[in-house]
Order: structure tokens, then C-alpha cells, then sequence
């Protein structure tokens, strides 16, 4: 973990340009699509790329454990279902064994096989909406928690793993195989968070 800890409030706050652009980014992908312009996958993968890193980075400068943080995030997701408990994918079993970026790319995606098949029905571009209104929420309730108060408490932890989840299911979304590499910083993106 990091030795230069720093306050929830300055990490949250930090996190906002970063989904901002990736927010901005999505809306611009969705928009360009939906009106049979030219778009770039690349855009989704690498705003992708950026949620993950700055959440690993956020998971640090708090001095969170990510895997832990992840599990018990899609763990609470999961028990608002009636389908929590049935033993078809339990988060708390299956994350903390999660070693690369590639095995957590596929427990998520086993996840939402589960316990959200409405959206994994829908057209890749309609996921990408749906991803696209999610981020944008995480944007506003970072802005939000980043003022402190009880704001901050509910961000930290569940919503910096929400950031590092939606990071995820962005590469799925485009296509991208997330590499077979320990989860952990990205070093050509360390210190996004400033």
C-alpha cells in the first residue's frame, strides 16, 4: 500500500476529471453511433483504462485493499436478488481468488450473467448507454462526496469500486481481453490521481 496516504475527501475529489472525461468521452461515443457517425472504440477502451487505473490508485492512496473492496461491493449488488445465495456465482467466493486483470474480467462478466441478464441482453451499444449513465452518476456523486460530509462515507469504498468495475465491463463491452497481468497499478498511468 501507499505511504502517501491521503484524506478520502482529496482522493474523491481528485477522481472527478477523470470521470468526467471518461463520462464525456462515452456520451460522445453513444451520440457519434447513434447517429451513424464516426466513432472510435478506442475511446471506450481507454476510458475504460483510465476508471480502472485511477480506482487502483484511489484503492492505494486510501490504503484499500481493491479485490477485497470489489468483492464486498458486488457481494452487496448480490444480495438485493432473489437469486443471492443460490450458489450460481457468489462474489465473496469467486473475487478474492481472482489473481489478473483477465480473471476479473470474467468473474464480472459471470456476475452479470446472473444478476443483471437485462443488460447483458441488450445491444452492445444499448450496454454502452447504460454504462455511459452509470459513469455519469459516478462523476456527480464523486463532485458530491468530494464536499465531504456523509457524502464521502458512502463513496468510499462502494463507489471507488464501482469505478474500477464499470473500467471493467467497458473493455468487455468493446471487446477487449484484459491482459493476463497481476491486478495492480497500470504504471503507464500511475499518478493520474496527481
Amino acid at each position: 500500500m501507499s505511504e502517501s496516504k491521503r484524506s478520502p475527501s482529496a482522493v474523491v475529489t481528485a477522481m472527478v476529471p477523470v470521470l468526467v472525461r471518461a463520462a464525456g468521452r462515452l456520451a460522445w461515443q453513444c451520440d457519434h453511433a447513434e447517429h451513424a457517425e464516426q466513432s472510435d472504440q478506442a475511446l471506450v477502451i481507454h476510458a475504460g483504462l483510465n476508471l480502472r487505473a485511477a480506482a487502483v490508485e484511489a484503492f492505494d492512496l486510501l490504503d484499500l485493499e481493491p479485490i477485497a473492496s470489489y468483492a464486498r461491493r458486488l457481494a452487496a449488488v448480490e444480495s438485493r436478488s432473489p437469486l443471492s445465495g443460490t450458489g450460481l456465482f457468489e462474489a465473496e467466493v469467486a473475487i478474492p481468488k481472482v489473481e489478473t486483470w483477465r480473471d476479473l474480467q470474467v468473474a464480472q462478466l459471470l456476475h452479470d450473467r446472473v444478476y443483471h441478464p437485462d443488460v447483458l441482453g441488450m445491444a452492445r451499444s444499448d450496454q454502452l448507454r447504460h454504462y455511459t449513465l452509470h459513469v455519469t452518476k459516478l462523476a456527480w456523486l464523486a463532485l458530491e462526496a468530494g464536499h465531504g460530509g456523509d457524502a464521502i462515507d458512502t463513496f468510499v469504498p462502494a463507489r471507488v469500486a464501482d469505478t474500477l468495475l464499470f473500467g471493467v465491463k467497458l473493455s468487455t463491452v468493446s471487446g477487449e481481453i484484459l491482459p493476463e497481468s497481476a491486478v495492480g497499478s497500470i504504471p503507464s498511468l500511475r499518478g493520474l490521481l496527481g
